[in-house]
């Protein structure tokens, strides 16, 4: 067998061990997991709420409630993740007036979708931890003054800011438990016709959140 016949041969002997390396790279690559996430959660809306009213002084009472939300995440590496947060709120807002007492305000709906970027401390494990910080942008909508001593009631649409902690329990290799808690710095200017003439408010909402729920990763 000459150099050239007997090249040929370890030539296709080798061929199979070659590609094999390729070969379970494309596989690995098949095999990885993708890099959405979404999960369904209920979760408690606690405002931490202080105003300043004017031409008269008092304090509002914001309701505490609890709804569903759906959150989807992103992961750009095992460890490094972006969160949009997706709800809808519905608050009875009441105040306590000096000299007044107890206004009724009526009801206000939110959407205040909130985009987080979170680090994630133990991607591969059953429990795994995770904090993030990002921005979120409040519209306020359907504004339901009660009527009588007030009129009508508008809430200006605000930028706020979030922060997170929380942790997913892995059920298996999609299926996960979540608990996650926040808390926004939000504020927004309120102007209010009512029978004592016209209102202004700088209200702090600043709201914590608290949220249990399932969640999938594809």
């Amino acid at each position: 067998m000459d150099l050239r016949a007997m090249a040929m041969v370890v030539g296709l002997l080798a061929a199979p061990f070659t590609a094999l390396p390729l070969a379970t790279a494309a596989a690995q690559e098949s095999d990885a997991r993708s890099p959405w996430q979404v999960r369904v959660r209920a979760t408690s809306i606690l405002p931490d709420e202080d105003a300043s009213i004017r031409p008269v002084t008092g304090s509002v009472d914001v309701e505490d409630v609890v709804i569903p939300e759906l959150d989807i995440t992103y992961f750009f590496t095992d460890h490094i993740a972006a969160e949009l947060v997706l709800l809808i709120s519905n608050h009875n807002v009441d105040s306590a007036l000096t000299g007044v007492g107890n206004v009724d305000l009526g009801e206000v709906n939110l959407l205040p979708p909130t985009l987080l970027l979170q680090y994630h401390f133990r991607p591969d494990r059953t429990f795994r931890p995770y904090v993030g910080a990002g921005v979120n942008y409040t519209v306020f909508w359907d504004e339901n003054a009660p009527g009588g001593a007030v009129t009508s009631i508008d809430y200006d649409n605000a930028v706020g800011y979030a922060v997170q902690a929380g942790f997913d329990y892995g059920l298996n290799d999609n299926w996960m438990l979540n608990l996650d808690a926040k808390r926004y710095w939000l504020d927004t200017d309120v102007r209010i016709t009512s029978a004592l003439g016209p209102l202004s408010a700088d209200v702090d909402l600043d709201p914590w959140t608290f949220s249990v729920g399932l969640g999938y990763r594809f």
